[in-house]
């Protein structure tokens, strides 16, 4: 069976299938809110701000809206975090 021109160019510009995501909820398909970030650390919104602003804290802009992704919260909060009576080699005293 013959193939028409047309047919064959729609088979090449026909969308491919996009591939399955194995898990949907991993910590970085989830965007959190100022509103809720705050509400994680227990910090107002206007610090939360400031983390963003002056302190590292990476978000994107969706539209006006700022969105802060769990894994880059998380990311940030492991660079911040202090362990008392370490050495300089980061060991603590027994």
């Amino acid at each position: 069976m013959a193939v028409s021109v047309f047919e064959e160019r729609e088979a090449r510009s026909a969308p491919l299938a996009s591939p399955v995501k194995a898990e949907i909820n991993t910590p970085s398909d989830k965007f959190l809110t100022i509103q809720k970030v705050g509400e994680r650390l227990n910090l107002s919104r206007t610090t939360v701000w400031r983390l963003m602003n002056q302190h590292g804290l990476r978000f994107i802009r969706i539209g006006g809206a700022r969105r802060i992704r769990e894994q880059d919260l998380e990311i940030w909060l492991e660079r911040h975090s202090v362990t008392l009576n370490a050495d300089k080699d980061g060991r603590t005293e027994d």
